[in-house]
């Protein structure tokens, strides 16, 4: 699949290369992902009151599903508080 933008890699490494969090974090880009589309599928592992876990596998589409990334999300719920 060739990319709309050819310079769609150069663009994402230089991008990535501004976020010197993700250095700090220990984050690198191995290999910029191709497929015709991306899957997200996410599922709550642990629902709570306070803080909910959620882990998400990201595919790459084709002519077969490829893992990409992974990711572990946390939210905290907060009740809104009355003026």
């Amino acid at each position: 699949m060739i990319p709309r933008d050819p310079a769609f890699e150069a663009r994402v490494r230089e991008s990535f290369a501004h976020q010197s969090h993700m250095a700090t974090l220990g984050v690198t880009i191995e290999r910029i992902a191709r497929g015709d589309r991306f899957l997200a599928c996410a599922r709550v592992l642990r629902p709570n009151r306070t803080l909910t876990v959620c882990p998400v596998d990201v595919y790459a589409t084709g002519a077969e599903l490829t893992l990409i990334a992974t990711m572990l999300s946390t939210v905290i719920v907060r009740p809104l508080r009355s003026a």
